[in-house]
Parts: structure tokens; sequence; C-alpha cells
């Protein structure tokens, strides 16, 4: 039997494009650069970078980290700028 993964990585593969890995970093996995969480308590004061969308900007207001919305169209940018700053 097939996976998913390969059926995907054929496809663009057909296309040019070389899977090299694969990675996931959903809600259930919040992360950021100050240090771990463990707890709700680890949260509060952490600067969060959200989807433009209500419901997860409420959430992450109500746990006591300051979100900060981001549209899908900036984090090209955001990347380039974060990455430049560590090696920079």
């Amino acid at each position: 039997m097939v996976g998913w993964a390969e059926v995907i990585e054929e496809r663009l593969a057909e296309r040019g494009i070389i899977v090299l890995g694969w990675g996931e970093n959903d809600f259930r996995a919040l992360t950021n650069s100050k240090h771990p969480i463990s707890k709700p308590e680890d949260m509060v004061g952490l600067k969060i970078r959200v989807p433009e969308i209500p419901m997860y900007i409420k959430w992450f207001e109500g746990m006591g980290t300051l979100p900060t919305p981001m549209a899908v169209t900036e984090l090209p940018t955001a990347l380039q700028q974060w990455y430049y700053r560590w090696t920079g």
C-alpha cells in the first residue's frame, strides 16, 4: 500500500520538485524561542504569532499571551527577516 506522502512526492517530482523531508507544526505543537511550554502558565506574556482568525486571537489572549495576527501573505517576508537577524 502506498501512503499519502509517496503519492504527493510522486506528483511533485513530475513537476520537478524534490521533497527533502516532511514535518508538522500545528496548533497542538506550540513553539517559541523563549522557553519550553509544559503548562498553560508558561504561555503568559509570550508574544505569539497567530493567523488572522478572530477565534485564535481571542483564545491566545485568554491564555495570557500577546497574540500578533499575521497574514499568510506576510509569512515569506517574516521568515526572511528572522533568518537574516540570525545570520547577520
